[in-house]
């Protein structure tokens, strides 16, 4: 089992608008287990006081994890993932972020740290469309 910890974030601060940003105390949590095939999502959603459920394509965290699979040449399978969303949605909190970056970092250590750091940042900008 992986845990990831996401924090909120705004990278809306003056002069460094979407290039300078701070993190805030409040979580995203992703938890990654295996299971013997297939994928399995759960989304408890916090701040909605709901358990929902995405399409795989529609879930970032998903998406993310997809994306760096497939930069390996790889695909996803056995695997249960769970998303505790306490960043609310559309807030400017960086929920989206936090939602890319787990994937992302999920799939790092899933598949044995192949990838370099500036290769996660490189796919975190190519999927969320800015850096901050």
């Amino acid at each position: 089992m992986i845990k990831i910890r996401v924090p909120a974030s705004s990278a809306n601060v003056g002069p460094g608008f979407d290039s300078l940003g701070f993190a805030i105390n409040l979580y995203n949590e992703f938890i990654i287990e295996k299971i013997n095939d297939g994928i399995e999502t759960n989304i408890i959603d916090r701040t909605a006081g709901q358990s929902s459920i995405l399409s795989e394509e529609d879930n970032l965290f998903y998406h993310s994890l997809k994306r760096i699979y497939g930069r390996a040449g790889r695909n996803i399978d056995g695997l249960k993932l769970t998303e505790i969303i306490n960043i609310p949605l559309a807030r400017g909190l960086g929920s989206s972020a936090s939602a890319v970056i787990a994937g992302l970092v999920a799939g790092y250590y899933l598949m044995g740290n192949i990838f370099s750091e500036e290769e996660i940042i490189d796919l975190a900008i190519d999927i969320e469309g800015h850096p901050d």
